[in-house]
């Protein structure tokens, strides 16, 4: 289904999820944006290479809409392509068990930068803790396609550790 674009072209919006099973979207490297600061020099956008917030709010809105009974939380999913990673987002714990609410866009994402600043050498960790700290969701996992054809899955374990396994 074609989606609106939003973010001078830098984002998608989705209008409806109801029939969806999963997405699968690009986030592309750093780009030249406006000059924000006024210093005539345009400013650098530096775009995240795994999901974002709201792309893990997307992947849980999906999951919960499994309910209904017409699509298996086996088939949903969330895909993101950057230059050089591929990464697709599984929840696999109970749809009814996911929050309702989360906190403000504009908290997560200063809040979610923090993480991944954090945790730069493994993106995989920033996101699960940044799920599981601020978002209050566990039973993500994250699988990373890599370029020899593997396939790794991180999960949290009960320490707040990646345990990482080959698929």
């Amino acid at each position: 289904t074609p989606l609106a674009v939003s973010n001078a072209g830098h984002s998608l919006k989705y209008t409806s999820l109801t029939n969806a099973k999963g997405f699968l979207h690009t986030h592309v490297d750093d780009f030249e944006g406006p000059d924000t600061n006024g210093d005539g020099i345009p400013d650098m956008v530096k775009p995240i290479k795994i999901f974002s917030p709201e792309d893990v709010i997307t992947l849980l809105t999906l999951s919960k809409l499994t309910l209904r009974g017409d699509i298996s939380l086996m088939d949903v999913y969330g895909m993101v392509v950057t230059s050089d990673k591929t990464f697709v987002l599984k929840f696999t714990g109970t749809p009814s068990a996911i929050p309702n609410n989360y906190p403000a866009k504009n908290k997560m994402g200063k809040k979610y930068i923090k993480y991944l600043t954090k945790y730069e050498d493994d993106l995989s960790l920033g996101l699960l803790r940044f799920a599981f700290d601020v978002m209050q969701v566990s039973d993500l996992k994250v699988f990373e396609l890599k370029p020899d054809g593997t396939i790794e899955k991180a999960a949290l374990d009960t320490e707040k550790n990646t345990i990482k396994t080959k698929c």
